[in-house]
């Protein structure tokens, strides 16, 4: 029987080459390529703007932009008519 052994690196010590990682220093997904998610919010850190507090994917970690003043005002105009 022929057994071959390579000798990678294994920076976060999973038993993953770092060859195969994105992230090799750190534990994550395999769905992220082996990078973590602090924030549970489904952006890899490398990809999220703020890693540590959840976000919205569609503006890349971070929270949904807030309305500016007149489009608020408007809304509560409308509402109020209802």
């Amino acid at each position: 029987m022929l057994r071959l052994f390579f000798n990678f690196p294994i920076g976060d010590n999973d038993g993953i080459p770092d060859q195969a990682h994105r992230c090799p220093d750190q534990r994550g997904m395999v769905r992220f390529r082996r990078c973590p998610d602090t924030d549970g919010d489904g952006i890899p850190d490398p990809d999220d703007k703020y890693p540590s507090e959840k976000g919205d994917p569609i503006y890349s970690g971070c929270a949904a932009p807030l309305p500016a003043a007149g489009e608020m005002a408007k809304g509560l105009n409308r509402s109020w008519k209802n």
